[in-house]
């Protein structure tokens, strides 16, 4: 979380516009457009999010779906939580999802095994055969900023902030000067962030799957399986 309310962050912006208040009614939706840009520059740690959820069982085709929060960037990983047939299921990229159900019975019901992401939705083969309860690893966007007394969700990074949003002000303005030179700030900012960036402590590397590999039990009537385990 950033330690800059922001009421903070509005003045400090002010600051940065030299002081000009002719902005103001802007700066909460400047501020809130630079959270964002941020966002879209690296996978930050403090955006990354771990959910629980359970999909809707009723016995028709939209069973196959599984809604997802509004405010969800990416899904790294998607886990079928059941005991000791817990089970991370393998993404397919739409293209290919289309590409391979359009030839085979898509109304087969089982344990999923595979999903693909459209929208703010999961889809799942087969459909599920029950509810399930659902672990998914995903980034987010950072919500916006709206009381004077709110935070940002990105850790230590008011700064860029704040140099993004007077970057962006400017630019609306007509003055390229003073965005060009607030960008180049907010990008060193950003390239003095990510020496903190992306180094994880604690990482191995094991040859195979530490866990297991995991196959389907029909992998003949599994279009995503192309040969037998």
């Amino acid at each position: 979380m950033g330690t800059l309310t922001l009421a903070d962050l509005k003045d400090e912006l002010r600051t940065a516009l030299g002081g000009r208040t002719d902005q103001d009614a802007r700066l909460a939706r400047a501020i809130n457009l630079a959270q964002v840009r941020a966002a879209r520059l690296w996978d930050f740690d403090e955006l990354r999010r771990t959910y629980k959820a359970t999909n809707f069982y009723n016995n028709n085709p939209d069973d196959r779906f599984l809604a997802l929060p509004a405010n969800i960037r990416k899904v790294h990983s998607l886990v079928l939580e059941d005991g000791a047939n817990s089970r991370k299921l393998t993404y397919v990229p739409p293209r290919q999802w289309d590409k391979f159900l359009s030839s085979v019975e898509t109304s087969r019901r089982g344990r999923p095994t595979h999903y693909t992401k459209w929208q703010d939705q999961i889809e799942f083969y087969p459909i599920p055969d029950k509810q399930y309860t659902w672990r998914l690893r995903c980034t987010v966007w950072p919500a916006d900023l709206s009381a004077d007394t709110d935070k940002s969700d990105l850790d230590e990074k008011d700064d860029l902030i704040i140099a993004l949003a007077a970057s962006w002000i400017y630019l609306t303005l007509g003055d390229n000067d003073r965005a060009a030179y607030w960008y180049r700030v907010a990008r060193s900012l950003f390239q003095e962030g990510m020496s903190e960036e992306g180094a994880q402590v604690d990482l191995e590397i094991k040859a195979g799957d530490p866990v297991g590999a995991v196959t389907a039990a029909q992998y003949w009537s599994d279009p995503f399986v192309r040969s037998a385990p």
